[in-house]
């Protein structure tokens, strides 16, 4: 089938719409069981170059509007898209759970796929509602012609949409969702048209858009992001939670949680690409966003456990006199989240200890965590602490705070990152805005990553970082390469108990590392590969560099078989592999047609991808 809007309709319309978001209050009003294959789904916006932009006219809102629930897409084509002056779709999912998006070219519009975001206020008007739960998206191109990367505005001579924003902003944009793959494909072409910084794709926990609202339930957790190909774009990606205030993230979420990136190839991830000037230069960035409520304490009889009960939001303004308003009415802590206490007055045993950043406070280590039975749905939380038993601070001083350890169970492995950053693998907290990530079990292990190095731009390159951004109690962090970075700047931990031990079983870390690597180049100046390069297969034979960030074939991203990262050598990867991305289970991933899961994915299934 083709679908599409008549030649120079102006309109705003979706393609193919399963159903308006919005109006529905119960899953069961919406659209079931519909599978679409072999579509192409096009607007007006043909020809190559600028060209296009010149002659287009429809106004595409989703190129497939999937608000549905058991659907699929598959071996299908969208093309000829764009919305210009707003934020268009090539997939919406709305309110829809249970996909399956596989082997389809998604070319055009702002987002390649997009879930969650809602806005109005008050969130989904399905009570409760999680969308984008078990999907899975493999073996698409998520891609944007790439002739109009950089030109930011449909060009003036455009008969209606001259100089209206192009707004791309990223190919892949995930809000809420729950088990969810995303293997096999090719996310590709962004720049800073939209005001993103222009990410291959995001992971961002967001209540709503546009307005403070009470989407509390908004999470993402259990996703699967392996054996993809991400190129041309500002940064890498980014994982977060909400923003701090309301104006960013609009309103509390649960955190993320129970995230891996395996095996990944990144390239060309520069900001000096096209469109990418004014966008910051991040490589892969993971931030957990700040919320504080002020409230009571009590102490259990046993002296054992604390409970607080929050009685207004700092970041609602509503403090003193309260209650928390909309966006802020539950604390959203998990069981086994951290709460940090501190700024009690009447009893200060109940604070955490607490250290100083660049002039600010804020918690020294990760707090204690919630205790089975936590209720996110609600103002109150306990966790152990002791103090004196039937101890009570009622003196509105003590604030808890949620900065902490969002991104819990985050695992990225096997990843090789080719991009030219200033801060190549980092997070956006900061002392004076959202204070320290703390990212509690987390795993970095046995990928190569090329430029800015472990850099947060709040604090130094390396163990300042780590200790910032990372609970060091909980991180195992070996086995990686990091091309001309200094090895005394960085330490190495083995502290995640869920994973093989790594050579370092020091619980403060070994400095300096013992098995992550610092050759002086990340290309070679000769035809073989020495202690002093890394040994990518394009990348040989360069006397005075610089690196390639892009080459013809990516297959030459691969090491060569005398790089000492190779599987075999002196410094392979910890499970005897070779560093970095398996660039052959990279092209396995795009060519199989039935995934199988690395582990026990219940039945029945799996099921081939049409």
């Amino acid at each position: 089938m083709e679908a599409r809007m008549t030649v120079g309709n102006t309109g705003n319309n979706s393609t193919v719409n399963l159903g308006r978001t919005g109006t529905e209050t119960s899953l069961s009003q919406l659209a079931t069981h519909i599978h679409f294959r072999k579509i192409w789904s096009h607007g007006d916006w043909a020809g190559t170059g600028a060209s296009g932009l010149v002659n287009g006219l429809n106004s595409t809102t989703d190129s497939f509007a999937m608000n549905c629930v058991y659907c699929s897409l598959v071996d299908s084509q969208a093309s000829q898209n764009l919305r210009p002056g707003g934020e268009g779709h090539t997939i919406g999912t709305g309110f829809g759970t249970q996909f399956k998006f596989n082997h389809n070219w998604l070319e055009g519009q702002s987002i390649g796929s997009f879930s969650g975001g809602f806005a109005g206020g008050s969130g989904p008007s399905i009570p409760g509602l999680v969308p984008f739960q078990d999907v899975e998206m493999r073996r698409n191109r998520f891609t944007f012609p790439y002739d109009w990367i950089g030109l930011l505005k449909v060009p003036a001579t455009n008969a209606h949409w001259g100089g209206q924003n192009i707004d791309r902003k990223n190919t892949d944009e995930m809000k809420e969702g729950e088990r969810v793959i995303k293997v096999g494909n090719i996310f590709e072409n962004s720049d800073n048209g939209g005001g993103q910084s222009g990410p291959t794709f995001d992971v961002d926990v967001r209540n709503n858009s546009g307005s403070v609202g009470s989407n509390y339930q908004a999470t993402i957790n259990d996703v699967t992001i392996a054996y993809n190909i991400a190129r041309n774009s500002c940064h890498n990606f980014e994982t977060s939670r909400g923003g701090s205030g309301s104006s960013a993230g609009n309103g509390i979420t649960q955190s993320q949680r129970n995230l891996w990136f395996h095996d990944n190839l990144f390239y060309n991830v520069n900001s000096n690409n096209p469109g990418c000037t004014t966008a910051t230069s991040l490589g892969v960035s993971m931030t957990s966003s700040d919320f504080r409520w002020q409230g009571t304490i009590t102490e259990n009889a046993a002296g054992t456990q604390a409970t607080f009960v929050a009685t207004c939001s700092v970041d609602n303004g509503d403090c003193p006199l309260g209650p928390p308003g909309v966006g802020f009415q539950v604390l959203d802590i998990l069981p086994g989240d951290p709460v940090a206490v501190w700024g009690c007055t009447a009893v200060t045993a109940f604070n955490v200890p607490t250290a100083n950043f660049s002039g600010n406070t804020w918690p020294s280590g990760v707090g204690p965590f919630a205790v089975a039975g936590t209720n996110p749905n609600s103002l109150t939380v306990t966790y152990p602490w002791v103090a004196t038993p039937n101890a009570v601070d009622a003196s509105g001083n003590c604030f808890l705070s949620i900065g902490q350890g969002g991104g819990r169970n985050t695992l990225y492995t096997h990843n090789t990152a080719i991009q030219e950053s200033v801060h190549a693998f980092s997070s956006t907290n900061t002392p004076a805005g959202n204070g320290p990530h703390y990212q509690i079990n987390g795993l970095v292990r046995d990928n190569i990553t090329l430029s800015g190095g472990w850099f947060n731009s709040s604090r130094t390159e390396g163990t300042s970082t780590e200790t910032f951004d990372y609970d060091i109690t909980s991180l195992t962090a070996d086995h990686n390469v990091w091309p001309t970075r200094t090895a005394s700047n960085y330490t190495e931990y083995g502290n995640n108990t869920a994973f093989a031990a790594g050579p370092c079983t020091t619980p403060t870390g070994c400095n300096p590392p013992l098995s992550m690597y610092f050759p002086a180049t990340d290309y070679c100046t000769g035809a073989t590969s020495t202690s002093a390069c890394v040994g990518f297969i394009g990348a040989m034979s360069l006397p005075s560099g610089p690196m390639p960030l892009t080459l013809n074939d990516y297959h030459n991203f691969a090491l060569r078989s005398d790089s000492l990262f190779f599987a075999g050598n002196s410094q392979q990867a910890s499970d005897g592999k070779s560093m970095g991305a398996d660039i052959s289970a990279i092209d396995n991933a795009e060519t199989t047609t039935t995934y199988t899961c690395p582990y026990t994915c219940g039945s029945p299934g799996p099921f081939v991808d049409h």
